[in-house]
């Protein structure tokens, strides 16, 4: 597209040759895949160089072809560029499927809504299996259901343990996969990926649909709804935050998928006698889910967690408090709220205000399944930059302008000339819109704009700091890539990818576990005197200095004597302490890793303030 000149009316051949590589650069490529899928299916060694091929042309031809995806705004990770290799074959469970071998970012519970996290599309509920710290497995075995805060958490069911189907599943539904497994770690049954061949560093680990995936954006309020209004009144989507539109999204799909609540839905749906809505091309078109029958998705949300007792927002209020930072538990209190108050909204703008009570629905939409949606999607969306148009979109408009201008040509409606330079002018005008719309949206709102994603299979994974993975978008394949950059898997090592560099805090707050000694962590210390907040990295060194230039070593030191005398327990007994539960295990966890931030702290305040000394007497003894 960067070769377009404008073309002069006078050279009519000259215009025809340069429309050549703008046709072939733009239809070439799409027209030869299927002569392409039918050789490789036969051939392992030439699909693997055309999955080759196919990856490097789309990191050249276009700027909007691959696309860093990281899991949340706030935390990027370095990118680089996945290589494939001969050893990334795809596992055997899939090879019935594909012949040959085959980057992320979770984000917070909102850029207008509560404090959260990406990272990483994996496990939400998971904690670590060891002592390390490094693990974060998703955890899915059965327990009591305990009355633990206003939001409850549900057992799990036997079907979870059930990974077949969803493997069956993943091969059928045109996932691709490179030697991975899902496996259960411990008596407490950890779900994590684990490596069936060995996977060389810079490895592809995945690619996934996007027609597979639930997504918004963050210009949807705007866009319209895409649920009937008899499920979402169209004034709450347009003030909705992004995850609260992608929990309807989900729990929309999870109702169609079982056949009791699918026929709750029907009934809602003709009750509002808005059927025919439902069947308007355009409004099928936007919806996400809607190229695809929900039936297809049952084996994916058979795995979703039902449970999500390990985060604080599910504990008791006595139970919080072992936490021992004040920071944490009023996050925790005011990202509740917000909950309840999206919920209320909903409940009064969708069905109230309708005369329709929540009674009547038969369970569809209550509160409980509202706050396991939002839990799904708080844990697993990952995103990052979003396309302006979709590919297949653009190219159906520019399909469309061409067909146009060779009917008007050949009419006689329009000469060479003018029925070429029409053509030009439609398709430049749709690259200047892809160009201008997302800087136009960024000045307006502030915020750039992006895409929200949860997709199946990417949600396994757990997190370590210690590697580095991403996410990317392959745009004119619709598709999403998960690798990891120089970590190498060996068969039956579990598979890690990094959610960002998050704290513990975080980490706590939306995953629901807890990575000792996390390189990333930070204490937040508040100075009554100067009214600054103080954060302490992991090593000890205060982050902000500005924040309390005046502060010297010794009132610093002083601060975080208070701060370790104010806290219940101290470090050596929590080590020794035994707990009984999960929840005080990882309280526990996590108030040991601060108070080990602030020792840190003060032994490097105390070796700075004996320097300043030294170096003071030595001053006083040459004066």
């Amino acid at each position: 597209m960067n070769d377009v000149r404008v073309l002069k009316p006078s050279s009519k051949k000259k215009q025809g040759a340069e429309l050549v590589p703008l046709v072939v650069t733009r239809a070439g490529w799409v027209l030869f895949q299927p002569a392409l899928c039918l050789a490789t299916k036969r051939n392992t060694a030439l699909s693997s160089a055309v999955l080759k091929a196919r990856v490097s042309w789309c990191s050249v031809a276009s700027l909007r072809q691959r696309r860093a995806f990281p899991r949340a705004a706030s935390w990027h990770r370095p990118p680089f560029e996945p290589t494939l290799s001969k050893s990334s074959r795809i596992s055997n469970a899939a090879q019935n499927i594909l012949k040959g071998a085959v980057s992320l970012e979770r984000d917070q519970t909102g850029d207008d809504g509560g404090k959260g996290i990406h990272p990483g599309p994996a496990s939400g509920t998971g904690a670590s299996s060891s002592a390390s710290g490094s693990t974060a497995p998703t955890k899915t075995a059965p327990e009591t259901t305990r009355d633990m805060s206003p939001i409850q958490g549900v057992l799990h069911t036997e079907s979870q343990y059930q990974t077949a189907p969803f493997m069956k599943w993943v091969c059928e539904s045109g996932i691709e996969i490179a030697g991975l497994a899902i496996k259960y770690f411990g008596s407490e049954h950890l779900r994590g990926i684990v490596a069936e061949t060995t996977l060389p560093a810079r490895s592809i680990l995945a690619r996934i649909p996007g027609s597979l995936t639930l997504q918004t954006r963050s210009d949807d309020g705007a866009r319209g709804c895409p649920l009937p209004p008899a499920i979402c009144a169209p004034e709450f989507w347009r003030s909705a935050p992004w995850w609260g539109r992608l929990a309807l999204l989900l729990l929309f799909e999870r109702y169609k998928f079982d056949p009791e609540s699918a026929q709750k839905l029907e009934k809602l749906v003709l009750h509002r006698q808005l059927r025919r809505w439902e069947r308007r091309p355009n409004q099928r078109s936007r919806f996400p889910g809607a190229a695809k029958s929900a039936l297809t998705l049952s084996p994916w949300f058979q795995l979703l967690p039902t449970s999500f007792t390990d985060r604080p927002l599910h504990w008791t209020a006595a139970e919080r408090r072992e936490l021992q930072y004040a920071c944490l538990e009023r996050a925790i209190v005011e990202q509740e709220h917000k909950w309840r108050d999206l919920y209320a909204r909903f409940v009064e703008r969708t069905f109230t205000k309708r005369g329709i009570s929540l009674e009547s629905l038969g369970g569809l939409f209550s509160e409980h399944d509202f706050y396991w949606a939002l839990n799904v999607v708080v844990t697993r969306a990952f995103s990052g930059p979003c396309e302006t148009t979709p590919f297949r979109e653009r190219w159906r408009q520019t399909c469309f302008a061409g067909a146009l201008s060779l009917a008007s040509w050949n009419t006689h409606l329009l000469d060479t000339t003018s029925a070429l330079n029409v053509f030009l002018v439609v398709t430049l005008s749709q690259l200047v819109f892809d160009a201008l719309y997302p800087r136009i949206y960024r000045s307006l709102h502030g915020n750039p704009l992006k895409k929200y994603v949860i997709a199946p299979l990417i949600d396994l994974f757990n997190h370590s700091s210690k590697v580095t993975s991403a996410v990317s978008y392959e745009y004119f394949y619709d598709a999403f890539l998960l690798s990891v950059a120089d970590q190498e898997y060996v068969a039956g090592e579990q598979v890690f990818i990094s959610y960002g560099n998050l704290t513990n805090d975080e980490l706590l707050a939306v995953y629901g576990f807890v990575e000792d000694d996390n390189p990333h962590d930070t204490y937040k210390l508040w100075d009554p005197r100067s009214e600054a907040m103080i954060i302490l990295d992991a090593t000890g060194t205060v982050r902000n200095q500005t924040s309390a230039p005046n502060l010297s070593n010794t009132a610093l030191g002083e601060l975080i004597r208070v701060e370790l005398a104010s806290m219940p327990t101290t470090l050596i007994e929590d080590e020794h302490m035994k707990t009984s539960t999960r929840q005080m295990e990882l309280a526990r966890r996590f108030r040991m890793g601060k108070k080990r931030i602030l020792e840190r702290a003060l032994k490097r305040v105390d070796a700075a303030d004996i320097s300043e000394q030294v170096d003071a007497s030595v001053h006083d003894a040459r004066a």
